[in-house]
């Protein structure tokens, strides 16, 4: 998922996913049907992602700058702070 104006193509090539993107107007006045859909769609499901990312951001080990040494094991610490989100409460009921 991104917002609009995201120029990622390449590198989601890279990991063989699918991106999506809310629908843009450009030079048109309305959104057709299926885009309009695909949109709501989208701005549903990043209401949920940007609750968990909150949730992740609740660490403390994420609140502050974490010190070079450590860069190498970022992306590790990330992961385990992301999976303990996942033993919490529900974020949809």
């Amino acid at each position: 998922m991104s917002d609009r104006g995201f120029d990622v193509e390449v590198e989601q090539n890279d990991f063989d996913c699918h991106l999506l993107i809310p629908s843009v107007l450009e030079q048109r006045t309305h959104f057709t049907p299926s885009q309009l859909a695909l949109s709501k769609a989208i701005a549903s499901s990043r209401v949920h992602v940007e609750r968990f990312i909150g949730r992740v951001n609740e660490f403390r080990i994420l609140r502050f700058g974490i010190p070079n040494n450590m860069l190498p094991i970022v992306s590790d610490i990330f992961r385990v702070c992301a999976s303990l989100v996942n033993f919490q409460a529900q974020l949809v009921t």
